[in-house]
């Protein structure tokens, strides 16, 4: 996975300057950077929302993707239950209006469980605390068993034996053979990786010392 020399502007403002890195298949590499460097929008170009003005982005093809957004993204107004919107990362394997099959719900089932919010299936997540809703977003990523898991500060909001739970689950992503880019502040977080990419204003400006040549991480 690679971003050579990408330029992508917000509102005439350059988000992302120049950058250029190579992301590990089968790793944990962290994205961090103080507010404002550009750590959500490189995600977001890795998701494929944003296309850069300038440079290119190589991925992997075929492979499926899954983003786990902050809490704060999601309107309350959404009538949604933690089952359903847990239900949610099955349908690009289903189909909007096809049914899931016994793996699917398996797998819902196990993602709800592994975040440990079995129990609040029925739940709406207008109803959640925010720990628990960013929770729920958590567990529709995990339920897409996807290639490639992006995710924008998974742990905020969360409580230390949570935020150790989430850690542990990114593991076991990694350890399944996904390619895991997690946008972070979090030491515990950042304790994990096996790459980080810093940024700071837009520019790649370093990367931890277990980095190869080349900025690949």
């Amino acid at each position: 996975m690679l971003l050579d020399d990408v330029w992508l502007d917000h509102d005439g403002v350059d988000a992302l300057r120049g950058v250029s890195v190579a992301v590990q298949p089968g790793a944990l590499t962290v994205v961090a950077g103080p507010n404002g460097s550009g750590k959500s929008t490189l995600l977001a170009v890795l998701a494929g929302l944003l296309v850069p003005r300038r440079g290119s982005v190589s991925l992997p093809h075929p492979a499926s993707t899954a983003l786990v957004v902050q809490r704060s993204d999601v309107p309350d107004r959404l009538p949604l239950t933690v089952h359903d919107a847990v239900t949610m990362g099955r349908w690009a394997r289903a189909g909007l209006f096809g049914r899931l099959r016994a793996g699917d719900r398996r797998i819902v089932e196990e993602s709800i469980a592994a975040v440990g919010l079995t129990g609040f299936e029925g739940r709406p997540l207008r109803a959640l605390s925010g720990g628990q809703r960013q929770r729920a977003f958590l567990a529709q990523g995990l339920a897409q068993r996807a290639d490639l898991l992006l995710l924008d500060e998974p742990t905020t909001g969360l409580d230390a034996g949570t935020r150790d739970v989430v850690v542990g689950l990114l593991a076991l992503e990694k350890a399944r053979g996904a390619t895991v880019v997690c946008v972070s502040h979090d030491d515990a977080v950042l304790g994990a990786a096996d790459r980080t990419i810093r940024l700071d204003e837009g520019r790649f400006l370093v990367g931890d010392s277990r980095a190869g040549p080349h900025h690949t991480f």
